[in-house]
């Protein structure tokens, strides 16, 4: 499982839900309880845990272990990785995904005008590293959607928290399944009922137009950081994609880990 934290802020909430793998009620601990704080919730039929990220220990990146104890005895766990972020890059996120407007905290070739310093602070349509970005994700992807038939495409922790940071930029830029994924042909055609020609054909039509290398490397983390802090919901049009049918992986855009290295929690006794 992955989630982020911005050391200092207070403005966002990083939080990520997790299940078993069989669906069984658990009792749930955190390996360091000043790192992420648990509250039991059920998402949909399934009884699970919401994990809260309270700090990232130290350096860039931290780790704590989440742990499921069913009432039998048989246990699991799984280690949630925490990627450290700024304000600055949540920002850059915020922008590319909502406005399509694209920040930079890289200086353009020359450097910027005399008078300005440092990277993107402000979003007031005139500053010297604002530009336009190219399509939101907004414009295809949740309630507010304009363009395409993916509206009920989520990208909440409940849908992309099995996803490394790097897995999440495959997807967004390239249309990449990371190792493990599977793929829901469904997602692109919906009359597609998972045969091999029509599965092949929805993938290549997606990995196509998924390709959004106008999000610079600069911006990456801003991207990761602002998804991480999305408040989880259910995707809705397909229960499936929240926590997978098989496995209980994440999906994005058709793709879904099936691992054991996604949200959900393999019973020990089954290993």
């Amino acid at each position: 499982m992955y989630s982020a934290f911005i050391p200092g802020s207070t403005a966002h909430t990083f939080q990520i839900p997790a299940v078993t793998d069989d669906g069984n009620s658990a009792t749930w601990s955190v390996s360091d309880s000043t790192q992420a704080q648990l509250v039991p919730q059920t998402f949909g039929d399934d009884p699970g845990v919401m994990i809260t990220v309270e700090g990232v220990g130290t350096g860039t990146t931290g780790e704590v272990t989440i742990f499921a104890t069913e009432s039998d005895g048989s246990c699991g766990a799984a280690v949630l990785g925490i990627t450290s972020s700024t304000e600055d890059d949540w920002q850059i996120g915020n922008a590319r995904y909502n406005d399509g407007v694209s920040l930079s905290l890289a200086r353009p070739e020359g450097g910027p005008p005399v008078g300005v310093v440092g990277g993107p602070r402000t979003l007031d349509g005139g500053s010297f590293f604002e530009r336009d970005g190219g399509t939101a994700c907004t414009n295809c992807h949740g309630p507010t959607a304009t363009m395409g038939p993916y509206k009920n495409v989520s990208h909440t922790p409940e849908q992309t928290g099995g996803f490394s940071d790097n897995d999440l930029i495959q997807i967004i830029t390239k249309g990449e399944i990371p190792d493990g994924g599977y793929f829901d042909p469904s997602v692109i055609n919906a009359a597609c009922d998972g045969g091999a020609t029509c599965t092949q054909l929805a993938l290549a039509q997606w990995h196509l137009f998924h390709q959004w290398a106008d999000i610079t490397s600069d911006q990456y983390p801003g991207i990761i950081v602002y998804l991480r802090s999305l408040q989880p919901e259910a995707q809705t049009g397909s229960p499936g994609a929240n926590f997978g049918g098989v496995g209980r992986g994440p999906r994005d855009g058709g793709a879904f880990r099936r691992d054991g290295g996604g949200l959900g929690f393999r019973d020990a006794s089954r290993d």
